[in-house]
C-alpha cells in the first residue's frame, strides 16, 4: 500500500514538471514570435550613386532617372534614397531593381522634405513653450518672456500664452526649446519593402521633379543688305529644384506638354520615362519624340542647385530673310470711329523655316536678340522678340521694334447705313516715308468679330490675309508720302 501511494506520488509530481516544462515552451516560443513580429525593419542608406540623367521640359518640370547600387538584407527593409529633390511629385515616384527585380517588393513611399524654416519651425512648435528676448539699444538683454505659442503667422508669432495674458504679435526674438522630430535638414525618401534574398541590387528611382525649366536664347545676325541671317541659338536651362544634380546625362524636351489636367500630363511625362535612356546610353543629338522633339546633351554636366547652364544647341549660316514694315490698323466694328490715330511702323524679320531658305530645323521657344553687321563689320544690338516653338516649314515674323522714319496716319472719312444690319465705311491712310529710298507697306486692317466683310474699293492691292484681317501693300517713295484709300462694307451675321 505504501509502494503504492509512493509511485502515485511520483507519477504526479512528473506530471506537474512536464506542464511546467511545457508552459516554459510556450513562452519561449511565443516571446519569439511576438520579438518577430515587433522587431523593426532593417535600414539600408543607398547612398552609392552609379548613374543619374534629368529630362528637363520647358514647362517647368523635370523627369529624374537616379540609379543607386545596395546591399539589401533578407526580409522587411526601409532603404533611404537621400540627396532627392523636395519639389518631388511624390504621386510619380517609381522605385525598382534593374539586375533582380523579382527578389525585392515595394510596399510603400515615404518622403520626409519638411525643412527647417522659420515659418515651418513655429507652425510645429505651437502648442509649446517659447522664449522671447528684447534687446536694449547697445545690445543687451532687455527682457525675457516665457510662454506658449499658440498660433502664427507664416514666420511670425500671432499669439502667445503668458500666464493668464495673450500677446499677440510680440516684439522680439522667439526662441524655441527644441527642433521638432520630423524636421530634416535635406530631403530623404524612404522606400519601404520586401526582399526574398541578401543581395546588391542596382536601384533605379524615378519620379518627376518642378522648378527645372529650359529655354532656348537665339543670337540672330542681320547682314549688311537685310537678306541673309546667322541664327545661333543656346539652350538656358535653370535648377530651382532644391537639389543639385552631379554629372548628370541631360536631355531636353521641346514641346507643348498638357500639365493643366494632373493625369494627362503624369501618362505624358511616364511615357517619355519608359524611353528615356538610361545614364550612359548614347543617344542622337537631336530626334522627333512622340510629338515632341528630344535634345541630348554628349557630355555629363552638373546641375547647380539655384545655377544655370548655358549649352549650344542649334546653328545656321546666311539664312535667307526679309524684313518688312508693318502698320496695323485700329479694328473695323459696326459703329463708327470719329478720331484720327497715328500709328507706328513696326519692322518685322520674316522667314522660313526651311532647307531652301537655309534652315529647316525644330527652333523651340525662347527669344530672340537681333543684331545688324554695321558698315565696319560690328554686330549692333537692334531688337528682340519672343519666339514661339517653330516647326519644319513654318513661316515666322519677329517683331523686333518701331521704324523711326516711317509712320502712318489712319481716319475713317465716310460712314454709312444702307441696311438696319449693314455698314460702309471709308477709310483713308496716310503713310510717311522719311527714308532717302523707297519702302514698301503692309497695312493690315482687322475687322471686328462677328462681322462678314468685304473690301469693295480699294486705290491699292490688297488680300485677305485671315479671316478677320486684310492686308494691303503700299509702296511709298523716298521722303515722300502715300494715301491708301479703301471702302470696307460690314454686315452683322444672322
Amino acid at each position: 500500500m505504501v509502494s503504492m501511494l509512493r509511485l502515485a506520488f511520483a507519477f504526479a509530481r512528473s506530471l506537474i514538471a512536464l506542464q511546467v516544462m511545457l508552459l516554459s515552451l510556450n513562452a519561449a516560443f511565443g516571446a519569439q514570435a511576438v520579438d518577430e513580429q515587433t522587431a523593426k525593419p532593417t535600414t539600408v542608406v543607398a547612398s552609392e550613386r552609379i548613374g543619374l540623367s534629368v529630362v528637363v521640359y520647358n514647362q517647368g518640370i523635370a523627369l529624374v532617372r537616379d540609379m543607386r547600387r545596395a546591399l539589401i538584407p533578407p526580409g522587411e527593409v526601409v532603404i533611404e534614397f537621400p540627396d532627392v529633390s523636395p519639389s518631388m511629385d511624390f504621386d510619380s515616384v517609381e522605385v525598382s531593381s534593374t539586375n533582380a527585380p523579382e527578389a525585392i517588393q515595394v510596399a510603400m513611399h515615404k518622403l520626409l522634405a519638411n525643412r527647417p524654416t522659420p515659418s515651418a519651425l513655429l507652425e510645429k512648435s505651437i502648442g509649446r513653450a517659447v522664449t522671447i528676448i528684447r534687446y536694449a539699444e547697445d545690445g543687451s538683454t532687455a527682457e525675457k518672456i516665457e510662454g506658449q505659442l499658440l498660433a502664427v503667422d507664416g514666420a511670425r508669432p500671432a499669439t502667445i500664452k503668458v500666464g493668464d495674458k495673450l500677446l499677440l504679435y510680440p516684439p522680439g526674438m522667439i526662441v524655441l526649446s527644441e527642433m521638432p522630430e520630423d524636421m530634416v535638414l535635406k530631403p530623404r525618401l524612404l522606400v519601404f519593402a520586401k526582399s526574398k534574398e541578401a543581395r546588391t541590387h542596382n536601384l533605379v528611382l524615378t519620379y518627376i521633379a518642378s522648378n527645372l525649366n529650359w529655354s532656348t536664347d537665339y543670337i540672330a545676325i542681320i547682314s549688311e543688305e537685310d537678306n541673309r541671317m546667322d541664327l545661333t541659338g543656346y539652350a538656358n536651362v535653370q535648377n530651382d529644384a532644391g537639389i543639385s544634380f552631379p554629372y548628370a546625362k541631360l536631355q531636353l524636351i521641346a514641346g507643348a506638354l498638357r500639365v493643366i489636367r494632373e493625369r494627362e500630363a503624369r501618362r505624358e511625362v511616364q511615357f517619355a520615362a519608359r524611353a528615356a535612356p538610361a545614364p550612359g546610353e548614347v543617344a542622337v543629338t537631336e530626334e522627333p519624340f512622340f510629338e515632341y522633339h528630344l535634345y541630348d546633351i554628349p557630355q555629363k554636366v552638373t546641375l547647380d542647385e539655384k545655377g544655370s547652364l548655358r549649352i549650344g544647341l542649334v546653328s545656321a549660316k546666311g539664312a535667307r530673310v526679309e524684313k518688312q514694315f508693318v502698320i496695323t490698323a485700329p479694328g473695323i466694328m459696326f459703329e463708327p470711329r470719329a478720331r484720327e490715330e497715328r500709328l507706328p511702323a513696326q519692322i518685322v524679320i520674316s522667314f522660313v523655316n526651311d532647307e531652301k531658305h537655309g534652315l529647316g530645323m525644330p527652333l523651340p521657344a525662347g527669344k530672340v536678340k537681333l543684331h545688324k553687321l554695321s558698315s565696319d563689320g560690328k554686330p549692333i544690338f537692334i531688337g528682340e522678340a519672343p519666339v514661339a516653338h517653330i516647326g519644319k516649314g513654318q513661316k515666322v515674323e519677329w517683331g523686333i521694334g518701331s521704324a523711326f522714319d516711317i509712320v502712318g496716319s489712319w481716319r475713317q472719312v465716310k460712314f454709312a447705313a444702307p441696311t438696319a444690319r449693314e455698314r460702309e465705311m471709308s477709310v483713308e491712310v496716310v503713310i510717311t516715308n522719311g527714308k532717302d529710298k523707297e519702302v514698301v507697306v503692309q497695312l493690315r486692317q482687322p475687322i471686328g468679330y462677328g462681322l462678314e466683310w468685304e473690301i469693295i474699293q480699294s486705290s491699292h492691292e490688297w488680300k485677305q490675309r485671315d479671316a478677320m484681317t486684310a492686308e494691303f501693300t503700299v509702296p511709298v517713295p523716298p521722303s515722300a508720302k502715300t494715301t491708301l484709300t479703301f471702302t470696307a462694307k460690314v454686315r452683322l451675321r444672322p
